[in-house]
């Protein structure tokens, strides 16, 4: 079979898709998301997940879904503090509101603060969002403890997306939790 570049994306989705400004508008993002969806049905693919670094995207996931009969908007939230944090509460009520995509933290994670390419840093170094500036570095979440295990509230997360199906993003997660038991 010919490789056929025009059908590449053909019954994909895109499992990490922002739409509107998600955190920042430095570049302002002008596409709406029926734009960004007209376009990925032009290019044969089923969906996206849509995800949010500050709250559910939930309910525009859900109205996105509802217009459309051929393309799937599937629903997460990032457990970022402004969303409730790396917590199974956080988990359940996401689950019972319609999530079917769970993303570790991002900004509010310690490792993403340290990180070289930190979202955190980026929002300091444009001056957007003050705030990431007065935040101290015991309130960034941290996935492991200090003996490098996993931290009852991750397990907890975990286990409450293999009970519901979900699927677990890894966000900005320390690269050694993937080793962690």
């Amino acid at each position: 079979m010919k490789f056929d570049p025009d059908r590449l994306m053909e019954n994909m989705i895109d499992m990490h898709c922002h739409v509107q400004n998600d955190t920042c508008d430095d570049p302002l993002q002008t596409a709406t998301a029926e734009h960004l969806i007209q376009s990925c049905r032009a290019g044969g693919m089923h969906g996206i997940v849509l995800k949010s670094h500050g709250w559910p995207a939930i309910r525009l996931a859900k109205k996105l879904d509802s217009m459309y009969k051929d393309f799937q908007v599937y629903p997460s939230v990032t457990l970022n503090v402004t969303a409730g944090g790396p917590y199974p509460w956080v988990v359940e009520m996401a689950y019972q509101l319609g999530a079917k995509y769970i993303w570790l933290p991002t900004w509010s994670s310690l490792n993403d603060k340290k990180s070289n390419v930190s979202f955190t840093q980026i929002m300091i170094d444009k001056d957007y969002n003050r705030f990431f500036k007065d935040i101290p570095e015991k309130d960034f979440y941290t996935e492991l403890d200090e003996e490098g295990n996993l931290r009852q509230n991750i397990r907890d997360v975990i286990d409450l997306c293999k009970e519901h199906s979900l699927i677990l993003g890894t966000g900005t997660v320390p690269p050694r939790l993937l080793d962690a038991e």
